[in-house]
């Protein structure tokens, strides 16, 4: 539907734009003492301490040059965690949006709509500003909340593939999902945490893909890369407890 698809961006934006605002209001405006100042050096692009974070460490270079308008590096490093957490926000109301389709239905009556986008609106700004979430959001460190883009990204992913139809699509859409949860480590190891979730989402919902000893493989390897293979065991368990005639 053209208008639920106009109206669904246009909140999102506004989640986005108000998260924003708030986070930038509070931001700190200087370099903080904790591991900012090892993580974001004025004119270094070099690599923190081990095991690094060389994807964030380029985007923080990004942000320095982009906002090279204002006068203090540490106020232009700390809007990476400040944008990065209005995008995850954005990100929540889009899942929940998403996932309330996927239960109830296309919105559409009024009262579909308005629940469903009252609905996304408040977690995406419950989200924002509950309390670990906003402190996070207001300065850049390896524990910003810039590193949960790829984990709200992949499950929002998620649920566009399973509303999708087209198989093309679908299996490009887990290709990219692959992609995004492996290069966010770059970023931080809880970019792959939505993984073992994901994979067993899949195999309940989806019967041609549980027969694909391809994805069972890359179950494997995903589980043996994360060093934990409990995950994988109690997803075969469960998938062929509620799978099984």
């Amino acid at each position: 539907m053209k208008s639920h698809a106009i109206t669904n961006r246009i909140i999102a934006l506004a989640v986005f734009i108000i998260a924003s605002v708030v986070y930038l209001l509070t931001a700190g405006r200087q370099l903080p003492s904790g591991t900012a100042g090892n993580f974001l050096p004025r004119r270094c692009l070099g690599i923190p301490h081990p095991p690094g974070t060389p994807l964030l460490i380029p985007i923080g270079r990004v942000f320095l040059l982009l906002f090279s308008f204002l006068s203090d590096p540490g106020f232009r490093a700390n809007l990476i965690a400040v944008f990065g957490s209005a995008i995850v926000a954005m990100l929540i109301y889009s899942i929940i949006v998403r996932a309330m389709i996927l239960a109830f239905g296309e919105p559409d009556t009024l009262w579909k709509r308005l629940v469903l986008y009252c609905s996304g609106f408040m977690g995406g700004l419950f989200c924002a500003f509950s309390n670990t979430f906003w402190f996070c959001s207001l300065e850049a460190s390896e524990q910003c909340n810039f590193c949960l883009i790829p984990v709200a990204l992949t499950l929002w992913l998620a649920l566009v593939w399973v509303q999708s139809k087209d198989e093309r699509f679908r299996d490009r859409i887990l290709l990219l999902i692959t992609y995004i949860s492996f290069t966010g480590i770059g970023m931080h190891m809880v970019s792959m945490i939505t993984s073992p979730a994901i994979f067993l989402f899949i195999m309940l919902v989806d019967k041609k893909k549980r027969e694909d000893w391809r994805l069972w493989v890359g179950g494997i390897l995903i589980s043996s890369i994360m060093y934990n293979l409990s995950w994988f065991i109690v997803a075969c368990s469960v998938v062929f407890l509620f799978t099984s005639p």
